[in-house]
């Protein structure tokens, strides 16, 4: 399969399912169908609140490419939430999709951190007579970064408060519900 269409068909994929799995969990979803720029969901939770998320799609343990947040004096000034999904490409029957959920501070942290890292082993490469990392490898973060946020669902806005109307709705549904990975 040509590599563009192995990544729309990822990056689609990712954002159904990312649409998909905040929708079981309360949350009103549209989707942006590639209108708006880094804005992949637009998500209304309990009352007016609403925010945007911009869903990354893997299919591979590597490397996520994140465009970092804007930040005025430091912090990001767009409070967008991330949804990375991996999955593979073809999913098997008992297989799911992994969701890991970020804010726009997590994910400015995370890429600091990774540029730091690159920083490093640049400057160790350069020292052995290597060449320096492609630039691809300096924007973005490493899948075992993301690893940390997996199903940390209660970072968006309204979450526990979702959960709490979910409850009361079904009593005893939420509790018995198979969890994702």
């Amino acid at each position: 399969m040509p590599s563009q269409s192995r990544k729309y068909r990822t990056q689609w994929m990712s954002t159904f399912f990312a649409a998909g799995e905040l929708t079981r969990r309360g949350y009103l979803v549209t989707i942006t169908h590639g209108n708006a720029k880094f804005v992949d969901l637009l998500v209304q939770g309990p009352g007016e609140e609403s925010f945007s998320v911009d869903v990354k799609g893997m299919s591979a343990h590597n490397w996520i490419p994140v465009k970092k947040p804007d930040t005025i004096n430091g912090y990001p000034h767009l409070e967008q939430y991330y949804i990375l999904v991996y999955a593979a490409q073809n999913l098997e029957d008992d297989e799911v999709p992994r969701y890991f959920i970020m804010s726009s501070r997590e994910m400015y942290d995370e890429i600091i951190k990774g540029e730091e890292e690159a920083t490093r082993i640049n400057k160790n490469r350069l020292t052995e007579g290597k060449t320096e990392l492609k630039e691809w490898a300096k924007n973005g973060i490493a899948f075992k970064q993301a690893e940390k946020y997996k199903n940390m669902w209660k970072t968006l806005p309204g979450y526990n408060e979702l959960q709490k109307l979910l409850n009361l709705n079904n009593p005893g549904k939420m509790h018995h519900m198979k969890p994702m990975r």
